[in-house]
């Protein structure tokens, strides 16, 4: 295409259209990601996490279930429809080394199989690779303290030790009174939700959900 002046105000310049007949796609920064999974060798570590009973002579490995559904989630991806997107895009299958994409069907019934050993396995072999890669703080262990359950501990004994044993509600100003009343109020309810976290400490969403798959 010619023309005598350009958009940029410079000369004008010709513009060659080809075509070609090899896959394309809008996804190639793929490459970027993979290379440096690959090097840190994330096949390995997912062959190790990750459950396979099943017997079918045509599945899709599982590492590729894993890989379809994290590249699902890199290019934008929210649910596991999302991956749909994917099977088609002959490049994204190049980059991942699969021959074929996994269907959303095939990772909502793959995840939705696990049990809790199982999903407790993975969080466990996953989260000692992430913590090889991580170096040491320069000043060693960090304390990390939550101030609610520290408040929640010593608000009782402050109670206690403003409250005399020869006191009674009664001998207080009405005003006293209720700020007591309502201190102690606060502080029960705090001791109550620190006690509650306790209790359901890795009982989390996700724990949930497989509950209700399951069911």
């Amino acid at each position: 295409m010619q023309g005598k002046s350009s958009a940029f105000g410079g000369a004008a310049t010709s513009l060659e259209v080809r075509y070609t007949g090899k896959p394309v796609s809008g996804w190639g920064g793929l490459v970027a990601v993979m290379r440096y999974l690959e090097k840190r060798g994330i096949r390995q570590v997912l062959t190790h996490a990750l459950p396979d009973g099943r017997t079918s002579p045509n599945q899709i490995p599982v590492v590729a279930v894993v890989l379809a559904l994290f590249a699902a989630v890199l290019t934008g991806g929210r649910r596991f429809a999302h991956v749909e997107r994917l099977r088609s895009d002959e490049v994204v299958q190049a980059i991942l080394g699969m021959k074929r994409m996994p269907s959303a069907m095939t990772l909502t019934r793959y995840f939705g199989g696990l049990v809790r050993s199982q999903i407790e396995h993975l969080s466990e072999v996953l989260g000692q690779f992430v913590l090889r890669r991580l170096r040491a703080p320069a000043l060693g262990a960090v304390l990390d303290l939550d101030s609610t359950v520290v408040r929640a501990l010593r608000a009782p004994a402050r109670q206690s030790q403003r409250l005399q044993p020869t006191q009674t509600r009664a001998s207080l100003p009405s005003s006293a009174a209720g700020d007591a009343g309502r201190s102690q109020g606060r502080a029960a309810r705090l001791v109550a939700q620190w006690q509650y976290r306790q209790c359901t400490r890795g009982q989390g969403v996700f724990s949930r959900d497989l509950g209700q798959a399951a069911a």
